[in-house]
């Protein structure tokens, strides 16, 4: 990942990391030469008005984001992910990698010892007992860190989360 437009601000990282990019910092995500790069990226907000490309191996320098006459059918190879139906949990398979979404009230049900999954908060918060909000959609963090505050802060209503973990071989 190269961070800010010098390259030499470039950082390996390893699978299931987890990189939150402030807003309007420069960024560039590639591969390592004898790797393939699995990547999932959630915006926050996911329409942007404020995309500068820099550079573009695609022909879209100095272009923003492309509207939907650019996008393409989806294949049947690829990913779909569903909203989750209260009280039940969809579960993706994708190049080694369990991805769940499921709807929470609490977090009573999650593991609490060696959790090395990662959550993203899709929807919903969690708040301090003045309501306050301490957690919100768009944060990406391990899901013992959410099973950890769960002990001190509430879910507002429910809460949307996509969890991913490694398939063990």
């Amino acid at each position: 990942v190269q961070l800010g437009i010098y390259k030499k601000n470039t950082l390996k990282y390893k699978p299931m990391s987890i990189l939150v990019l402030r807003p309007g910092l420069f960024h560039r995500i590639r591969a390592s030469k004898n790797n393939d790069l699995y990547a999932l990226e959630v915006e926050n907000p996911y329409i942007k008005k404020d995309l500068i490309r820099m550079e573009d191996n695609y022909g879209r320098k100095n272009q923003d984001y492309e509207n939907l006459s650019k996008t393409k059918e989806i294949a049947k190879e690829n990913v779909i992910f569903k909203k989750p139906k209260i009280n039940q949990k969809n579960i993706y398979h994708l190049n080694g990698i369990e991805i769940s979404l499921a709807y929470y009230k609490n977090f009573n049900r999650w593991r609490s010892k060696n959790d090395n999954t990662i959550s993203i908060i899709l929807d919903g918060l969690i708040v301090n007992d003045k309501k306050k909000i301490v957690i919100k959609e768009g944060e990406i963090v391990k899901s013992l860190t959410l099973k950890n505050l769960s002990k001190n802060f509430d879910i507002k209503n429910k809460i949307l989360v996509l969890k991913a973990k490694k398939i063990a071989k």
